[in-house]
């Protein structure tokens, strides 16, 4: 039998209705740190994010059975993580995308800049990435988001469309928009 780790994700459920158990593990395994990531965007916090991923997972697991597999998992899949991260939003006052901060303190745009090499670049690629963080906080929220579930998820304009249920082209529109008006809000700034 084919190594199941390399099986896709839609053959994978197959196999887990059918009732192999460890198929599920490997999906969950597949997707689990994406998940967590995606998670993290909505709540800024690891520890939630990894709660999300969880509740999700479960979701997933109680639903599997009646997935369609003519349908994208991954879609589905990412549908029910920001569903189940908007439900925990609900519960609780949001942060800005653009001001979260990971484990190590580093705020998004943090991790679009190279390490420094001496004190005046540490210093000046902190004032950029306070810049960026401050021009991402201008952008309304749906632009923000687009802009950060792709460049930090790294998903494709056609998965960020279906997961939030808006035109592709409008997502790739956005996409350039919110491009466009980082590069001149990023200009007035640093000038």
């Amino acid at each position: 039998m084919e190594d199941i780790k390399n099986i896709s994700d839609e053959k994978l459920i197959e196999i887990y209705t059918d009732g192999n158990e460890s198929a599920f593990g490997v999906l969950a395994e597949r997707y689990l740190s994406s998940v967590c990531g995606f998670a993290r965007g909505y709540v800024g916090d690891n520890d939630k994010a990894e709660d999300i991923a969880q509740e999700t997972f479960v979701k997933v697991w109680k639903n599997i059975k009646t997935f369609d597999t003519k349908r994208n998992f991954r879609s589905w899949l990412f549908t029910i993580a920001k569903n189940t991260a908007l439900d925990y939003l609900r519960h609780r006052e949001s942060v800005p995308l653009s001001l979260l901060e990971d484990e190590n303190g580093e705020t998004t745009v943090d991790r679009f800049i190279p390490a420094a090499r001496g004190l005046d670049d540490v210093l000046d690629e902190r004032l950029l990435a306070l810049s960026v963080a401050e021009a991402l906080e201008d952008l309304p929220d749906k632009h923000r988001k687009i802009f950060s579930l792709r460049t930090e998820l790294d998903l494709t304009f056609k998965d960020i469309s279906i997961l939030l249920k808006t035109p592709l082209n409008t997502v790739k529109s956005s996409y350039r928009r919110t491009l466009s008006a980082l590069r001149a809000d990023l200009g007035k700034r640093l000038v």
